[in-house]
């Protein structure tokens, strides 16, 4: 029993191995700055249709997404399209 509570432990907390957590980013005053889109549902949506739209692959684990790492910049244009309603329309997700 003790060395199943043990591997489990160990697989999940390599599930996020090799991974980054998705953060909404944002440009301001020519530098990046994360926000907090996070935690509103309309956010929640929209980042997934997006890294569906993108074939981004994610995990989900404890209310956090993890995708393989990125450029801000790349990470910057997925949070502008997760809330541009305009888009997500257009991407047939709503």
């Amino acid at each position: 029993m003790k060395l199943y509570f043990l591997l489990m432990i160990f697989i999940y907390s390599c599930r996020g191995a090799g991974k980054q957590v998705f953060r909404p980013i944002h440009v301001s005053n020519g530098n990046y700055v994360y926000g907090s889109e996070s935690l509103t549902p309309e956010f929640k949506k929209g980042r997934k249709c997006v890294f569906a739209h993108y074939q981004i692959s994610y995990t989900e684990m404890e209310d956090k997404i993890y995708i393989q790492p990125q450029e801000e910049e790349l990470l910057r244009n997925y949070t502008a399209k997760a809330l541009d309603t305009s888009w997500l329309q257009k991407s047939k997700c709503y």
